[in-house]
């Protein structure tokens, strides 16, 4: 073989290489490493339960990349998007990711006088921390218009509370900058939230002009917790027990989707 063309082939391999190597390190550094990273791949078809937004398609995309999956758009308009997912985990991870997070932090109030309590369940006490009761019976009623009132439940021990929430919340996830979950041996899940400047001024106004009250911390209308304001709260943080792990990335992330159903994965 010539000389030049043994150059030519090694220039050739040297090249194809390092352009290999140089993909590899762009995806490496351009996709995070988050939750949804993995190697399955598939298309779902999304129907609004209204109408999209002409910014869903995109905020969805930003949203399944920054938590470590790749995907496009394979269409869309107002009714339907139809997305192709890769280098992702299952299509029930996918699917928890693209929808809204609502997470609130509320001031509790009595349930009005007119409230129809179910069977069983005794009025509330003027501490103001709500009803308790057996779980299948105040799930039900919570989802009614029994209470009268936005309710939401916490399950406690086999037990159940259900809680009148005052909206509008005094946080909402808008005013959550990080997210982070740590591990505690006694606790379980700890949900760890960083709240922006807006949300510690709003929180520490809010926990100074409450101390000895309850609040709720609400994710997906269930009550993780309702503690008693011992005092202001003044540090721009603060700590959710028994938090889902998967709750993390997404608490930290405050676009808006607008809510859909799965009509089709494959």
């Amino acid at each position: 073989m010539p000389k030049g063309v043994r150059l030519a082939m090694i220039v050739g391999v040297v090249l194809v290489c390092a352009t290999v190597v140089a993909y590899a390190v762009f995806r490496v550094v351009a996709i995070p490493r988050g939750p949804l990273r993995g190697r399955a791949a598939f298309e779902l078809t999304l129907g609004a339960e209204t109408q999209f937004d002409a910014d869903d398609a995109d905020a969805m995309l930003a949203r399944l990349e920054r938590l470590g999956a790749r995907g496009e758009v394979a269409s869309k308009d107002t009714s339907r998007i139809v997305l192709r997912v890769q280098e992702t985990t299952t299509i029930e991870a996918v699917t928890a990711a693209l929808r809204p997070l609502r997470f609130g932090v509320h001031q509790l109030e009595t349930f009005p006088a007119t409230a129809e309590l179910p069977p069983g369940v005794q009025p509330p006490t003027p501490s103001r921390i709500g009803v308790r009761g057996a779980c299948d019976v105040l799930e039900p009623w919570v989802a009614s218009a029994g209470p009268g009132c936005h309710a939401a439940v916490e399950h406690d021990d086999g037990e159940c509370a259900a809680h009148c929430l005052v909206d509008p919340p005094v946080l909402a996830r808008a005013q959550v900058r990080e997210a982070s979950l740590e591990d505690d041996p006694y606790a379980g899940p700890v949900l760890r939230l960083r709240l922006t400047d807006e949300g510690a001024a709003r929180f520490a106004a809010f926990t100074s002009a409450h101390v000895g009250e309850h609040a709720a911390m609400v994710v997906d209308d269930v009550v993780l917790s309702a503690p008693v304001i011992q005092s202001a709260i003044t540090g721009g943080a603060l700590s959710l027990n028994g938090a889902d792990p998967s709750w993390a990335p997404l608490l930290a992330i405050d676009d808006d989707i607008s809510p859909w159903q799965l009509l089709e994965a494959r």
